[in-house]
């Protein structure tokens, strides 16, 4: 038996015939049964193993890769005892671990016995013998640098320690770590300087003063694409220097 559907059902309709089924409303055909599509596995570029469709690398060597782009850890404990002043030993780091309050290099000693973190109660930093940097036993941030609360707030340790011994930091300046250890609390090893003179002894500059004076001794017979190859600079970089827009300061 045909079931003819009129027009006005829209695109089921205009005089087309279907058969009817029992429980099929106007007679239309039961869709049939969706097939489970499943995506095929790849494997990984780096190791051969099984990996997601959707991705090129494993698990294991995806965090490989992603821990080539973190910053370096250095241990937090090279003396090898708890720093809650027990004096015994503690264990080696399973893994390394980049959280501040948990800082650990694998295969190095860590910071405290399990549950000794809270003895450390009078005790701020140990001191390291070799560079007599005083080395904070409390947190620390993603930078590496210390930190400890004061008045329900977060200030930084190193800052706490200088206006405890020397008083408060002049307006205007920052503390620079001449020793250049974020962890470092010692005020000795701390010197107060604008932010541009920090910016400048960091790790990030590209010039010293000795280089920038050289730059503008050579400007009247040099070229300022042959400047900008020598000191791996741009040339719009090269002509600030020369011009003093940048570097002000330097005579």
């Amino acid at each position: 038996m045909n079931v003819t559907i009129p027009s006005e059902f829209g695109r089921m309709g205009g005089g087309i015939k279907v058969p009817s089924g029992a429980g099929n409303t106007l007679g239309a055909v039961p869709p049939r049964p969706v097939e489970e599509v499943r995506m095929p596995r790849r494997q990984c570029t780096e190791c051969g193993s099984k990996c997601d469709y959707y991705s090129t690398l494993c698990r294991t060597c995806y965090n490989q890769k992603r821990k080539q782009h973190w910053p370096e850890l250095t241990p937090p404990n090279p003396s090898g005892f708890c720093q809650c002043g027990c004096g015994q030993k503690t264990n080696l780091a399973p893994k390394d671990d980049y959280r501040p309050a948990t800082l650990a290099v694998k295969g190095t000693p860590l910071r405290y016995i399990k549950g000794h973190q809270h003895r450390a109660g009078g005790i701020e930093y140990t001191v390291d013998d070799e560079t007599g940097c005083w080395l904070w036993i409390g947190a620390r941030n993603h930078a590496g640098y210390s930190t400890r609360g004061q008045d329900g707030r977060k200030v930084m340790a190193h800052r706490y320690m200088w206006e405890r011994h020397n008083g408060p930091v002049p307006p205007g300046l920052i503390l620079d770590h001449l020793c250049r250890n974020p962890a470092c609390v010692n005020p000795e090893h701390l010197e107060p300087v604008t932010h541009t003179e920090n910016v400048r002894r960091g790790k990030a500059a590209k010039l010293t003063v000795e280089q920038v004076r050289e730059i503008r001794a050579l400007a009247d017979s040099c070229t300022r694409t042959e400047l900008a190859r020598r000191y791996d600079l741009t040339v719009s970089h090269v002509c600030h220097i020369i011009y003093r827009r940048s570097w002000r300061d330097v005579e």
